[in-house]
């Protein structure tokens, strides 16, 4: 439920990698 963070990821949220949005939410790359 976190539609900005979907589309800051966009094919990695797809794939299940949750973690990747996560490094881009911390500012991390």
């Amino acid at each position: 439920m976190h539609p900005p963070i979907g589309v800051i990821v966009g094919p990695r949220d797809l794939q299940g990698q949750k973690p990747a949005a996560s490094r881009l939410h911390a500012g991390t790359p």
